[in-house]
């Protein structure tokens, strides 16, 4: 008889593209298919953490890293004797308020609006130190036929300072051809002051920061209906602050932060090419990201998409925040994401998956899932993912109702923890073969070429309240590594508290586990169907992998 041989280390690439070409025929036999999949990551998690470039970020960034510290630009210091300038209601056209804007401009004052409507054909340019008030509620600017709104864009050796833009409500209409769109839109400055503005029905962005934007406080913001993201934050924005925004019903993501690449150098005052950067899902430890961005009493919901998107980000503060009802993730921690805190926030509603396209189902490896009566994806998703993410924190947060598992550590997770939250009645898109946990930690395939996905890695789930009939209070999935879970207190587990625990990478040890009907909800019948139901989903998927 011939025997068969393994393949080569090349050929154990474990790419997406990879799978999905050598679905049919893996070396031949099933068991060398199994071990592929399930083997491999174990052998070569070393290796991946070793040459993973998220670990190079994290020590040139707790260095000498430009990310720490701000360049030294000169402080903006406000007089009592600038000039102030007022326009009464009935000259409040566009001839009168460009001719008002340019003399503030010139002398660094302060325009004060009436309130009432205006339309304007052309983009409002401030400067440093000017200071653009309207009424609260009353005062209304309405862009028609370009592009970017308010711009706030200086140059990385002439930045704009401190300027400051309160009490208006703006809507971006008419926009022309098919390019990205932003309502109020900053780059190069310092010490921002944006408060108390709306953006209804943008036909694009909200509010854009791109490229050195620091220390600027952004308070009482909102975003309503808009054709793309709420709030972006692309490449080097440091030290900023957002309280009391909201994002709502957006067509993309709430909150959105990203480490995309530039095409090419351009010249910083060519502002409008900044967002012509083509995203990319893998990062470079030398990528300039987003980082030490604090979020107060945020709100992001109803977007078609995440609450909140990090792409690459670091050191980002989520606290007492809200993000509820989102259809895909309420937030994601991921592609670099490293020390990011989600502290005291209210996670409910998400994950639901409706409203996504073909692309991105494919992306997710789930086009070929079943959908629903609903018009929605059988697989759901978790209310908190993590995904090529380091040291994050997930602590003292409600995470609730979420259609997917309540937290999932999808893949190339490395020390990260989940802790003192309590995590309720998750996994509400139950479907047949589809079941979904309180906290996940996995390892699944990659879904671009350039991600690692080394199974989740020395992580700490612990000191939780994990309550209601969720598949399995905890699971960890076949080949995570160095994981510890203990300390929780798990209730209402429909198979097991914490499935994976015979693993022998792991450690699983001290849980309280109570099994109380009164608390799932679910009777025995319907928990032995629950099990069948599962138990036939894996086999089904064990014998499309094998065929």
């Amino acid at each position: 008889m011939k025997k068969r041989s393994l393949s080569s280390n090349k050929e154990l690439s474990l790419s997406s593209d990879y799978y999905k070409s050598k679905k049919g025929h893996i070396g031949g036999h099933p068991l060398l298919k199994a071990f592929h999949r399930r083997l491999w990551p174990w052998i070569d998690v070393y290796g991946q953490i070793g040459r993973w470039p998220l670990l190079k970020r994290v020590s040139s960034d707790g260095g000498t890293s430009s990310q720490l510290f701000a360049p030294e630009w000169p402080s903006m210091r406000y007089a009592y004797d600038l000039p102030v300038r007022s326009i009464f209601r009935d000259e409040f056209t566009e001839e009168n308020f460009f001719r008002e804007l340019e003399y503030v401009s010139k002398n660094r004052g302060e325009l004060i609006l009436p309130p009432g409507r205006l339309e304007l054909r052309r983009s409002i340019f401030l400067p440093s130190g000017v200071r653009l008030i309207g009424v609260p509620g009353a005062t209304e600017i309405v862009f028609r036929g370009v592009f970017f709104g308010i711009v706030i864009c200086g140059r990385r050796d002439a930045p704009v300072i401190g300027t400051r833009v309160e009490n208006l409500r703006i809507r971006l209409r008419e926009v022309p051809g098919r390019e990205t769109a932003v309502a109020v839109f900053s780059s190069h400055s310092k010490g921002l002051i944006l408060n108390n503005i709306d953006v209804s029905s943008p036909e694009g962005v909200g509010f854009a920061f791109v490229d050195n934007v620091i220390d600027s406080k952004f308070d009482n913001l909102g975003v309503y209906d808009g054709l793309n993201d709420g709030f972006l934050f692309v490449r080097d924005i440091k030290g900023c602050t957002l309280s009391n925004c909201v994002a709502e019903s957006c067509l993309n993501s709430g909150f959105h932060f990203a480490d995309w690449p530039l095409k090419e150098k351009n010249d910083d005052s060519e502002f409008s090419f900044r967002l012509e950067a083509s995203p990319s899902i893998a990062f470079n430890a030398d990528d300039p990201h987003p980082c030490r961005i604090n979020l107060y009493n945020c709100i992001s919901r109803k977007n078609r998409k995440m609450g909140v998107c990090t792409d690459g980000g670091s050191r980002l503060r989520f606290i007492g925040c809200i993000f509820a009802e989102n259809q895909c993730e309420g937030i994601t921690l991921d592609n670099g994401a490293w020390g990011c805190h989600l502290l005291g926030c209210h996670i409910m509603m998400n994950g639901r998956r409706g409203f996504q396209s073909d692309k991105e189902l494919n992306e997710d490896f789930v086009v070929d899932e079943d959908m629903l009566d609903d018009g929605t994806n059988a697989v759901k998703l978790p209310g908190v993912s993590m995904d090529n993410a380091a040291f994050c924190h997930v602590k003292g947060c409600l995470i609730e109702n979420n259609f997917g598992d309540g937290v999932k550590l999808v893949r190339a997770d490395y020390c990260c923890t989940v802790s003192g939250n309590t995590i309720v009645g998750n996994g509400k898109g139950y479907s047949k073969g589809h079941p979904f946990y309180g906290v996940q930690a996995g390892n699944d395939l990659r879904q671009h070429k350039n991600q690692f996905d080394f199974p989740s890695y020395g992580n700490v789930i612990t000191e939780n309240n994990i309550l209601g009939p969720h598949i399995s209070g905890v699971r960890l999935k076949a080949g995570t590594m160095s994981n510890k879970v203990y300390n929780n207190t798990i209730s209402g587990a429909v198979m097991s508290p914490v499935s994976g625990s015979k693993f022998p990478w792991n450690s699983v040890y001290d849980n309280s586990v109570h099994k109380n009907s009164n608390v799932t909800g679910i009777s025995k019948r319907e928990c032995k169907k629950i099990k069948r139901e599962i138990i036939t989903g894996r086999l089904k998927r064990l014998k499309g992998l094998v065929m």
